[in-house]
């Protein structure tokens, strides 16, 4: 997968490296890799671009009562289902919801959904057995 972080050209071009030698891209190429290496131990995730192609994601609440179940990251999730009953999104005789609301975090920058929260219902929970399907893309 392609990674999303910036390239060496990027990083040179941040950095206003106007004339930079083959040798100043191989340390900038380092410096690069390094970074990306650090941030993905830090934040326990990879930086890569969605290949396009949607894939069912299964999940198991972990407790009676359950509303709210992580997920992976996804930026659009075209269906879920609740025990093999497919759940609506949310309008105001319930659903799901996809958070962080609206894909922003609180400085208002984009960013992947992370949960679905199951509004007026909870998860069926079943001894921890997968039964939540989420088909994000």
């Amino acid at each position: 997968m392609p990674s999303s972080l910036p390239s060496v050209e990027d990083l040179a071009d941040y950095l206003r490296v106007v004339e930079t030698a083959v040798d100043d891209y191989d340390v900038l190429d380092g410096v690069r890799l390094y970074t990306q290496s650090l941030i993905r131990k830090v934040t326990g995730r990879t930086w890569t671009v969605a290949s396009g192609s949607a894939s069912t994601r299964v999940y198991a609440p972990r407790a009676v009562g359950q509303d709210l179940i992580r997920i992976h990251d996804c930026v659009t999730v075209t269906s879920v289902t609740n025990d093999g009953v497919t759940v609506p999104a949310w309008t105001t005789a319930g659903g799901y919801q996809l958070e962080p609301l609206n894909g922003l975090d609180w400085a208002g920058e984009t960013r992947p959904y992370e949960g679905i929260r199951y509004i007026g219902n909870a998860w069926t929970f079943d001894r921890f057995r997968a039964n939540v399907h989420a088909f994000p893309m």
